[in-house]
């Protein structure tokens, strides 16, 4: 590896670094009661470097939500590895992936703080719209595109992102707000597995 390399390569740990004591700290006093000394101090940081990343809390916030959805997309991406070439199970298996991260604690308290902080920060909301729920409906979107295209579902009529949103909407259903509102533990695998049965047998007697 060569210096310069290895240069790059302590940087992102570092920012991951920081990311993770910013996250800890949101989950644990909300944005508004973070601060950016506060975060820069837990994660062994200066505030120079902080600014230098990313310029302001709700920067470091929307970052963080980047942050959140790359790691989603990388592990369904993991997770389908090695799939047989099968459209509807590659669906079925990105479904489970990403209704089982988005209804993980960590995810819930990012959701949290997005909610509770988009009246006073419009910027954050946006942030959380564009990335988190455009990003979720973006991993879904190609798996419904390839069930489209061997004929196991048809929607000749009804706009792809729509219906990314839909079935994304079907997955979570009251499970993310029960859980958002502390009215619910996190759903086990076999819930979670028959959630996803259920919502895809459901779209694909809808569309079939």
């Amino acid at each position: 590896m060569t210096q310069l390399a290895e240069t790059l390569d302590e940087a992102h740990n570092r920012k991951e670094e920081i990311l993770h004591a910013a996250y800890e700290l949101f989950a644990e006093k909300g944005l508004a009661r973070t601060t950016m000394l506060a975060v820069a101090q837990k994660a062994k940081a200066s505030k120079e470097t902080l600014y230098s990343l990313f310029v302001s809390k709700e920067g470091l916030f929307s970052a963080l939500i980047h942050y959140r959805m790359n790691q989603m997309a990388e592990l369904t991406e993991e997770a389908l590895q090695g799939l047989p070439p099968d459209p509807r199970a590659a669906l079925e298996q990105t479904a489970h992936h990403v209704l089982t991260t988005l209804t993980m604690p960590s995810t819930i308290a990012v959701i949290r703080i997005a909610l509770s902080e988009s009246h006073q920060s419009p910027d954050l909301g946006k942030a959380f719209v564009e990335v988190g729920v455009k990003g979720v409906c973006g991993m879904i979107r190609p798996r419904l595109n390839e069930c489209r295209r061997i004929g196991l579902i048809a929607y000749a009529d009804q706009d792809e992102n729509d219906l990314a949103e839909m079935f994304v909407a079907m997955l979570c259903g009251e499970w993310r707000p029960l859980m958002i509102i502390g009215q619910m533990e996190p759903p086990t695998e076999a819930q979670i597995s028959a959630r996803v049965k259920r919502a895809l047998d459901i779209l694909l007697k809808r569309l079939a």
